[in-house]
Formats: C-alpha cells, sequence, structure tokens
C-alpha cells in the first residue's frame, strides 16, 4: 500500500506491507506540499513537489525516480503556466522508446467574478491538458478556459486566486483516449488524444447522461476516477452536495451512444462518511475495490457484491490526512494489485 504524507518540511513518500508494516520510504525536502505519489507503469515513481493545490501562483514540479530512491527526471510547467500536482502519467512513445508525460498545467487571469459573489478583477486560475516529451516545446491537448465558464461552478466560488475547474484524476482509456475528472463542476469528460475535441460530458450543468439505478443519480465533487477492465467507470465521489452529504465509491456501465450511465454497484462505508475531499477507489485484479477515505485516514476493501473483506487505518501521534492511499503489486514492477 503507497501513500505519502507532508510532515515539518519534509515529504514522505511511504509503501506499506499487506500487514501494515512500513516497507519502504523516500524523504524529500519539501517545506509545501505533496499531492500525487504514483508508480509508473515503467516501474519509476513519481511525486510532486510544490506549492499547488491547483489555483497557486507558485512552483512545483514532478520528481520521477526509481525504487532504489535515484532521481531519473523532473517534469515541469512550460513558461507562463504552473505544474498542477494532482496526477501524471507515464507512457513510452513507440517511435523513439522515450518517455512521455501526460499531465495538467493551469494559467490565472484576471476575471470579472462578480456574478458568482467576487470582485471585477478576481485571480481565477483553469487548467489545460498537456502532453510533455524531454525534448521540445509540451503540446496542449485541452484548455478549460475553451469549455468552462464562471457558471458552471457547482462547489461554493472561493477567490484569491482559486480554480473554476480544479482537476483531481486523469486516467487513459483502453481506445487511447483520456478520462478526466474536473471536482469544481461535478464532470468527467472523455477527450480525444489526437485531435482534444470532446467526447462526452459526464455531470454537471454539461451533462449528456442519464444516470440509470443510482439513488443520488450520479457523483458529487469526485475525487478520483478510472476505467476498469471490465470496461466500467470507477468513481470515488466525494458526495459534497448529496442530500445528506455523503462519500462512496460508484461504478457505472456506460452506453456511449445512448449516453445511459447505469449503476453497477456502489460502495459505501457503515456508517456512512462524508469526505468533503480526497480520497481513491481503485479496482483490483481479483475484482475487489480499494477505496481509502483521504481525510479519516481509512481504507476499506469491499468484494465486488460490496461487502468489507478488510479494513485498516493509519494511526499517528499527530493527525494527518493523505491525497491517495493505493495497493500496489511489488515496490520493483508494475502490474495491477491483488
Amino acid at each position: 500500500m503507497r501513500t505519502a504524507v507532508d510532515f515539518n518540511g519534509s515529504t514522505y513518500a511511504l509503501v506499506f506491507d499487506s500487514a501494515g508494516t512500513l516497507a519502504w520510504y523516500r524523504i524529500f525536502p519539501n517545506p509545501d506540499l505533496s499531492v500525487s505519489f504514483s508508480q509508473q507503469r515503467n516501474g519509476n515513481y513519481t511525486i510532486y513537489l510544490g506549492v499547488s493545490q491547483g489555483w497557486q501562483p507558485g512552483p512545483g514540479k514532478f520528481i520521477e525516480f526509481t525504487p532504489a530512491g535515484d532521481i531519473v527526471r523532473e517534469w515541469t510547467a512550460p513558461p507562463g503556466s504552473y505544474v498542477d500536482g494532482h496526477e501524471i502519467i507515464l507512457t513510452t512513445d513507440a517511435a523513439t522508446n522515450q518517455p512521455v508525460a501526460h499531465f495538467f498545467t493551469y494559467t490565472i487571469r484576471t476575471t470579472d467574478a462578480t456574478a458568482v459573489g467576487g470582485t471585477a478583477t478576481a485571480p481565477i486560475a483553469q487548467h489545460s491538458l498537456i502532453r510533455a516529451r524531454q525534448a521540445g516545446s509540451p503540446e496542449i491537448i485541452w484548455d478549460s478556459w475553451d469549455h468552462f465558464a464562471l457558471s458552471d461552478w457547482i462547489l461554493t466560488p472561493r477567490f484569491g486566486p482559486f480554480d473554476i475547474d480544479h482537476p483531481n484524476s486523469l486516467d487513459i482509456a483502453s481506445d487511447g483516449n483520456y478520462i478526466v475528472s474536473w471536482r469544481h463542476v461535478s464532470e468527467i469528460t472523455k477527450i480525444n488524444s489526437t485531435t482534444g475535441a470532446v467526447i462526452w460530458r459526464l455531470g454537471g450543468v454539461h451533462n449528456q447522461f442519464t444516470f440509470i439505478g443510482d439513488p443520488l443519480n450520479g457523483p458529487s465533487a469526485q475525487h478520483y476516477v478510472r476505467m476498469t477492465p471490465q470496461g466500467t467507470l470507477l468513481v470515488y465521489d466525494n458526495g459534497n452536495l448529496h442530500s445528506p452529504s455523503q462519500t462512496r465509491a460508484v461504478e457505472y456501465r456506460l452506453d456511449e451512444s445512448a449516453k445511459t450511465a447505469t449503476m453497477v454497484q456502489q460502495f459505501r462505508h457503515t456508517p456512512l462518511i462524508y469526505n468533503s475531499a480526497v480520497g481513491t477507489a481503485q479496482r483490483l485484479a481479483n475484482g475487489n475495490t480499494f477505496v481509502g477515505y483521504g481525510l479519516e485516514p481509512l481504507v476499506t476493501e469491499f468484494a465486488p457484491d460490496a461487502t468489507v473483506v478488510w479494513e485498516g487505518r493509519i494511526e499517528t501521534t499527530i493527525p494527518i490526512g493523505f491525497y491517495r492511499f493505493e495497493k500496489e503489486y511489488s515496490l520493483y514492477s508494475f502490474s495491477t494489485p491483488h
């Protein structure tokens, strides 16, 4: 199991064994904060170090490093923009055998936000999905300034600065296109990875789908979205605007032509938990679903019928939360964990 925490001016990348014992760690001097700590398909790890929660005008970067702790390379934003620390995916260019990074950057613009309770000169951030190689300029795949407006902001607006969209997860579907979660507008978007065209929009003001069999009628302010090997959409649904507010993992079978999202299963803690932010829902190789409630900090593994098969809690002498808590197969090679 893998997570990262910030404490006393450092970021700790942590891996625990199946008994909950600390098995591996790496310390990075980092006076600010870390968000994403992931194992990539090439077997290396990536971690974000910097000041960004998605809207601050400050430096940040992703570090790629080996399981032995050796730094391989850094990924940063092009001039005039900032790195968003929520997610990075590394793939390999088949033609050159070179790494390709897929992540979010953002720019901040002075915006008239009086319509949503802000000032006429509010600093507002919005994001781009970019594809970057070690050589050449990053390629902007999708710019949310062209697709979201202040009126799409579903969560209560905040200013000084803040972001309208707030992307917090990125996945690459089996057809090679992108799946992006935008928390502040409660939207999940499928984006053509070649043209940047919108394939579909699920949830939020621009929702194109009918939800079937879901008593909560879709996710709210979700924080983690993945396409499963079964072809379903698995969502960690923070549930800020559900009534009552409640957090769950929920799985949908999508009909992309008919635009229907049929609930396959929902995974809810007993008693109900509400985490206003962060968390994960991970599909394991054995078909179980591993849910990390980031602010608790609690992790639960559910069987396909939503019964609990395992649960654990991180206990410390100081209160902490975690952005993500995920299972992994091995420290030294990537595979879907059991």
